[in-house]
């Protein structure tokens, strides 16, 4: 699968072959990438570009992808897509965004351990049981004028928690919900694309 990274309202993706993309040709910078030396003009250009929404980088799509990994710092985070016994799914409304829960991996941490400690604190739920790992997401922001690359390990999880739950707030996070899977266009019109590419692998 090819590894893609969210920046805002715009991706980079890493190919060994070209991609149909449904914006318009005009949107995609594809450019054949040769060595590292290239990646920081190619993404500092991208950035900048009020014309360009995608970046697809044309090569050994591993190689390419490690050498841009591993240009920038990153923060790895753990978190899940957690169902009921009636197959609703737990999301968290933070920042004016439905999301679902997850926050950074403390030192030493395991990463399944991260995840359901995220997923209980930030919606004061419990008796989460792992199912299967999911697709990791990778986005980046800016922080104090410097690219921070994050990267979330995703698990699919199940609970039989009926109680209420308890957003938490110190964390900003206002609501948390059970969403029927038939309801969530009103989610998918509201929430980050590392959660869109996550929900369309689980449906």
């Amino acid at each position: 699968m090819n590894k893609i990274i969210f920046i805002a309202n715009k991706e980079i993706h890493f190919t060994s072959k070209t991609l149909r993309f449904n914006s318009t040709h005009k949107n995609v910078l594809k450019i054949n990438v040769e060595n590292r030396n290239q990646l920081p003009l190619i993404f500092d250009f991208f950035i900048r570009s009020k014309s360009y929404t995608h970046l697809l980088m044309i090569g050994d799509s591993d190689k390419l992808f490690k050498m841009f990994y591993s240009s920038f710092p990153v923060v790895e985070a753990a978190g899940g897509a957690i169902l009921n016994n009636i197959n609703k799914l737990l999301f968290i409304y933070r920042l004016n965004k439905w999301d679902l829960p997850k926050g950074k991996i403390e030192f030493k941490e395991k990463k399944k351990a991260a995840a359901i400690r995220e997923c209980e604190e930030e919606c004061g739920i419990s008796d989460l049981k792992i199912l299967r790992q999911l697709n990791e997401s990778y986005h980046m922001y800016e922080n104090n004028g410097q690219w921070v690359l994050k990267k979330t390990y995703w698990y699919l999880m199940k609970s039989d928690f009926s109680g209420k739950l308890k957003p938490q707030f110190e964390e900003g996070i206002v609501k948390a919900a059970w969403i029927d899977k038939k309801k969530l266009k009103p989610i998918l019109k509201n929430t980050y694309p590392t959660i869109k590419f996550l929900l369309k692998e689980l449906y």
